[in-house]
């Protein structure tokens, strides 16, 4: 955020003085006067703030060429670079800043994304000659709307920036410290597994060359991802599952784990099968649909098989991978009607009778059908951490639901979720409104039941498919895509001073994994393919500009960025 942000100040506080350098009889001297009093504005507030401003980029802008073609098209050039004929949403008088950076980072070359907001800059430039030429006061109130942006921008830059001065005093007088807390064994257990010693980050990330895409460039910003998640679904009869997504069957995920080692994160699948099987699904209520699919013989040997597979491909990798097992069903098999509630010797499920030789010494239980996750694994995929997954809604005592947990099978991480859906989409949605805000008070009662739950485990936990809304920035006005909700602030709005992580920490997490669970929350990517979205702020929301087109105005790689930059919390 600081870089670019810095050069797209710069950019548009330049880009007439260079220009005009260079064509200084083609300028009117109002649209001169004007450009100096925002430089000189900009320079000023920078020096009061104390911020260093840097232009490496300034002597570049008259290597582009610009030609108006008509009012809805354009010719550029920078270089020996041709973008060729850029076709333009409304008349090119109307562009704003906004509307140039759309255009920019949409015909702009990937790698020369630096470039691009310099570009940026330079037509802004241009722009606001060719208004001039009609209506001078025009200019001006642009210039004054601009000037109040910047201002936004520049007190960002002032609370999540230091001057290079400041930074080399702090230096020479101590060693930057390092935040963390002291890690228990259970979670140093896990932790040298995944080859990692500070709280984890992750988001859910599909396999394909956008997604991948958008890692890659957060990555350059300083986000060092350290998971993705993809659910493997589908059920596991019929052609729609997992196995059937690719050829030969089940390459879905060895492809999946081979994009997660060059993208240099921790692959995380959901398995999510049981429910959506035959001949439960669609038969009745989902514990119901679950009950018929787990005493179904052929339906229960078709899906170890499935886990089988898996387990057979993930064990050809050296890396570590996450298994998170079925959400939600353990909570039922605890709490349903349609079981024998939290006794896992006697609930039954399909295990030994399936005839799988692998399995033949385990009983048809849900103590069983853990087990046989476990022993899947060990047989084929050692390298591979399972995951049980704990629902607080069906277990408001989490020691009951850990001992629960702990009789169905040798587990490495317990997930857990405080949502999946932004608040605000919950009451679009008329979908569970009640408590669908959590304040501070939620965020720690949660944090109590969590502690517990580790505690009584000796498990880490991990935190999953957080929703990504925010009200921070004004892009998230409650539209499809553009939910607010406030998890990513709690977490991450001004760490290190937020100590939240850390107390998460001490609950015995280990990491967050972000996404919403349903079509229409929030993404971190610009998925609803409406670039940068600055509308009017709604109601409870604090307006912040967007510089990115993603569908959150861009705040959670902010700060992911922001918390890599200050050094992730470590386990000591």
């Amino acid at each position: 955020m600081k870089n670019i942000a810095l050069i797209f100040i710069i950019c548009i506080s330049m880009s007439a003085s260079v220009y005009a350098a260079s064509n200084a009889a083609d300028w009117d001297d109002d649209v001169i006067k004007v450009q100096e009093e925002l430089k000189s504005f900009i320079q000023s507030q920078a020096e009061k703030q104390k911020i260093i401003l840097h232009m490496p980029w300034q002597d570049k802008l008259q290597a582009f060429t610009i030609t108006q073609a008509d009012e809805r098209r354009i010719k550029v050039s920078f270089s020996s670079i041709k973008l060729g004929t850029m076709q333009l949403t409304k008349p090119w008088s109307n562009l704003k800043a906004a509307d140039w950076y759309d255009l920019a980072v949409h015909y702009y070359p990937r790698q020369e994304r630096e470039n691009a907001l310099t570009f940026i800059g330079f037509c802004i430039g241009i722009n606001l000659k060719y208004k001039a030429k009609e209506q001078i006061t025009l200019l001006k109130k642009e210039h004054n709307d601009l000037e109040k942006d910047l201002s936004k921008e520049l007190d960002y830059l002032a609370q999540n920036t230091r001057s290079k001065t400041t930074a080399k005093r702090k230096k020479k007088s101590k060693k930057k410290k390092e935040l963390g807390i002291n890690t228990p064994d259970p979670l140093k257990t896990v932790l040298e597994k995944l080859g990692k010693r500070h709280f984890m980050v992750g988001m859910t990330s599909s396999p394909n060359a956008e997604s991948e895409a958008w890692i890659k460039e957060t990555q350059g910003m300083g986000a060092r991802w350290d998971m993705r998640y993809q659910y493997l679904s589908g059920g596991v009869t019929g052609n729609r599952t997992w196995k059937d997504w690719n050829q030969p069957a089940g390459s879905f995920a060895d492809r999946y784990i081979n994009a997660s080692i060059k993208l240099k994160c921790i692959p995380v699948f959901s398995w999510y099968q049981i429910y959506q099987s035959s001949p439960g699904h669609g038969a009745g209520s989902e514990p119901l649909a679950i009950k018929r699919n787990c005493e179904t013989v052929s339906t229960m040997r078709s899906y170890f098989e499935d886990v089988k597979l898996f387990m057979q491909i993930a064990g050809k990798h050296k890396i570590p991978i996450i298994f998170h097992v079925e959400p939600d069903m353990w909570g039922f098999f605890f709490q349903a009607r349609e079981f024998n509630p939290a006794d896992p010797l006697n609930t039954r499920v399909i295990v030994k009778s399936t005839g799988l030789a692998e399995l033949q010494d385990l009983s048809d239980t849900v103590k069983g059908m853990g087990q046989a996750f476990c022993t899947l694994r060990d047989l084929y995929a050692p390298n591979v951490l399972l995951g049980w997954h704990a629902s607080r809604w069906g277990a408001t005592d989490p020691k009951r639901l850990g001992e629960f947990a702990m009789q169905t099978g040798n587990w490495d991480i317990i997930f857990a979720e405080v949502s999946d859906r932004d608040a605000e989409w919950r009451i679009a949605n008329n979908y569970h409104v009640n408590n669908a805000w959590w304040d501070d008070n939620d965020y720690k009662t949660f944090a109590r039941w969590s502690a517990t739950l580790h505690q009584t485990t000796q498990r880490p936990l991990m935190l999953w498919q957080i929703p990504l809304g925010n009200t921070q920035r004004a892009a998230c006005n409650n539209t499809p895509g553009h939910y607010m909700d406030n998890r990513v602030e709690y977490f991450f709005e001004q760490y290190p001073q937020n100590t939240h992580i850390a107390e998460y920490a001490q609950a015995g997490y280990i990491g967050l994994l972000f996404g919403g669970g349903a079509g229409g929350c929030t993404g971190y990517q610009d998925g609803r393919k409406d670039g940068i979205n600055n509308p009017d702020p709604v109601k409870g929301n604090k307006g912040g500009l967007a510089i990115y087109p993603d569908d959150d105005g861009g705040y959670f790689r902010e700060v992911v960025c922001n918390y890599y930059k200050h050094g992730p919390l470590l386990f000591k």
